[in-house]
């Protein structure tokens, strides 16, 4: 697969092989960390197996993709991991991956970021691709690694100024990219408008063309708690790293993934009633 895996089912495939043939398993983040809270979220997404809907009313136990998506993290798993996996900490799948201890992961641009700086021959051979497309109707689509929310309170003394703060942060978004080496992506493209020339001419870069594949990110990339928003439920469901609680019981062989989906579901519906009582 010169340029990676295109579904889920390449990347099952794909990874299969590499592990079968040289001993180097797939890379993916399964553990309660950032990392692996994105990339499980993201996969759920990738299968419409949907946490919450927009009034913060839970979909994970109404439909069969749940356990799909499960069954599916189990053979991805049993077919191309490692033990380690299970026992990453923070960042724990870049590191392995800059080590050449990994074929592929689910990560921001830091991962190749930091390979430039500190092994560009490594970095050289790191290959960044969209999204895998889903199933079940879905199309290419990931979670972001990190969002920022700015809000103005209707108490606050100085509305106009806090208002007039976020539109000039809103302006710099040019030199928030640039400072940033492209971490802090523009959500508002006109800000940068030669964005796709610096994606295709990147100084750092080997090819210098490597990050357009970020040329649609602004299009594959949903919010956190879709398909509905960014809740106080939606994000304490993500900050307790349910999912990956529930991913982890799976591949341990401590549930099934029917019971891991149920223990998971149940809390996250004990979380989506407290905060809808609190509404």
């Amino acid at each position: 697969m010169p340029l990676g895996p295109v579904h889920y089912g390449s990347l099952r495939g794909g990874g299969k092989k590499l592990r079968d043939k040289l001993g180097i398993p797939c890379g993916l983040a399964f553990t309660p960390t950032l990392e692996g809270n994105v990339t499980l979220h993201t996969m759920l997404y990738a299968f419409r197996a949907w946490i919450l809907d927009g009034n913060g009313n839970m979909l994970f136990s109404k439909n069969v993709f749940a356990v799909q998506a499960l069954k599916y993290i189990e053979a991805l798993y049993r077919d191309s991991g490692s033990t380690e996996q299970l026992t990453w900490g923070p960042a724990g799948n870049v590191v392995a991956m800059l080590a050449r201890k990994t074929s592929s992961t689910t990560n921001a641009i830091s991962l190749l970021r930091a390979g430039e700086k500190k092994d560009p021959q490594v970095a050289s051979k790191i290959l960044i691709q969209p999204p895998l497309i889903g199933t079940n109707g879905m199309g290419v689509t990931a979670l972001p690694h990190v969002t920022n929310c700015s809000v103005v309170w209707n108490f606050a003394q100085n509305q106009d100024g806090a208002k007039q703060f976020l539109a000039d942060l809103v302006d710099s978004s040019r030199t928030a990219y640039e400072k940033s080496l492209g971490f802090n992506f523009p959500i508002y493209p006109r800000t940068v408008p030669d964005l796709i020339v610096r994606l295709s001419k990147d100084p750092r870069a080997n090819p210098p063309f490597k990050y357009m594949g970020l040329k649609d990110a602004l299009h594959w990339t949903p919010n956190l708690g879709v398909p509905g928003f960014a809740t106080p439920a939606y994000m304490e469901i993500f900050n307790s790293s349910v999912v990956p609680r529930m991913v982890q019981s799976v591949l341990k062989g401590e549930s099934s993934p029917e019971d891991g989906a149920a223990a998971a579901a149940s809390e996250i519906q004990r979380i989506s009633d407290k905060w809808n009582q609190n509404a």
